[in-house]
């Protein structure tokens, strides 16, 4: 956001957008009927309790036991040789 306002963007909330806080139901802020809403707190993401398919279990690996409890956000990098040429190692910054 700042980033694009310090550029001359103007920066407000969008209409179209609600945030789902304490009920996956009733928004916290926006509209009920908004086109897109960001789920948080203690509701949390509708998504994260989707089961895989059989087929797609072999497509993901649970998160190495080193990284477990730090940060629930954590998702580890998306490339790690990256981040190692970045940061100059594998440590979480």
């Amino acid at each position: 956001q700042y980033a694009l306002a310090a550029r001359g963007w103007t920066i407000m909330p969008w209409e179209e957008a609600a945030q789902m806080h304490d009920n996956k139901e009733i928004p916290l802020a926006g509209p009920k009927d908004a086109a897109f809403r960001h789920y948080s707190g203690p509701v949390g993401k509708p998504t994260y309790e989707m089961k895989l398919r059989k087929e797609d279990v072999r497509l993901v690996k649970d998160q190495p036991a080193k990284f477990r409890g730090k940060d629930s956000n954590c998702q580890l990098c998306y490339n790690l040789t990256r981040y190692v040429e970045i940061y100059g190692s594998s440590d979480c910054t």
